[in-house]
């Protein structure tokens, strides 16, 4: 699969919420989470294990907002609790850096701009 982070995957493996996942399921959420991953630390220009150091950096609250959207595709809904298992994280700050991002993609400052930049990765992808 490719991602990195041994120990972010134990505690994402340990959690009742990966235990309740099938398997296509499982590796359609590594194979989504990977790609946030490595698209946002090469925009930021930075160590993807650096997403996991600080949750309240823009950083990894995109990851939080991108994993989040994506879980909508797979499991039909957030699923904050397998997000905040893989970050080793409560829910709240993963439902806090969703919706963060969701209001302050709109904004006009340099915040605004760089989540609407990360955004664009994203899209560009799924046209």
């Amino acid at each position: 699969m490719g991602l990195f982070l041994t120990d972010s995957l134990k505690n994402l493996e340990q959690s009742k919420f990966a235990a309740e996942l099938n398997s296509d399921e499982r590796k359609q959420f590594f194979v989504m989470a990977n790609n946030i991953f490595e698209k946002i630390s090469v925009y930021f220009h930075m160590n993807q294990q650096d997403l996991f150091k600080d949750k309240n950096s823009l950083e990894t609250q995109l990851c939080f907002y991108k994993i989040s959207e994506g879980n909508k595709k797979i499991f039909g809904h957030e699923n904050s609790f397998l997000t905040a298992s893989l970050f080793n994280t409560d829910c709240e700050s993963v439902l806090y850096g969703y919706y963060r991002t969701d209001t302050w993609k709109y904004q006009n400052d340099l915040d605004g701009e760089k989540i609407r930049g990360v955004l664009n990765l994203f899209e560009e992808n799924s046209k």
